[in-house]
């Protein structure tokens, strides 16, 4: 483990992760989204390669904006992680029929995986605090009770009273 370690400690003393990775990250994304929307040409490589190294280089060097994603990459592979517990869950669940289980929950994982990576880039930039202190200003902890008990009965009331499905075919 201390071999490992050590390594680590190498990339970190030599900026690999300050630089060399947030470049090589953010020009890979920067380049794969210029050649499939094909925003140059479909055969200007050369130029979806100059402005990819061009929005890596601003990039870097902001390292503001680094220590944010960071933070912020960890938490996506923690989502990552849940959401493939929720698959695997599902699985186990509903046996081996996928396509009720992405029926049911593929409007509401999306909504909380949305919630949860912003979360996650709130939390990491630092601006989770301010929010939480924003709402405590606005809000007492009765008035959040109030709107979660009136969501809750919203909820409720959709569940009971929507429409009874037709009979799908076997």
């Amino acid at each position: 483990m201390a071999l490992f370690q050590g390594a680590i400690d190498i990339l970190i003393n030599m900026g690999f992760f300050n630089v060399i990775l947030p470049f090589l990250l953010v020009y890979a994304i920067v380049y794969g989204i210029l050649v499939r929307t094909k925003i140059f040409g479909p055969e200007q490589t050369s130029v979806n390669a100059i402005i990819s190294f061009s929005f890596a280089l601003f990039f870097i060097a902001a390292a503001n904006v680094v220590e944010v994603i960071q933070g912020f990459l960890p938490w996506v592979g923690v989502v990552a992680i849940f959401i493939v517990g929720v698959m695997m869950l599902g699985v186990l669940i509903y046996g081996g029929e996928m396509e009720s289980f992405s029926k049911h929950f593929k409007v509401p994982g999306i909504l909380i995986t949305v919630v949860a990576l912003f979360y996650a880039l709130f939390y990491a930039a630092g601006w989770w605090e301010g929010i939480v202190d924003i709402m405590e200003y606005i809000f007492t902890s009765k008035d959040i009770l109030g709107v979660l008990l009136v969501l809750l009965i919203i909820v409720v009331v959709y569940f009971i009273s929507k429409p009874p499905k037709k009979d799908e075919k076997k």
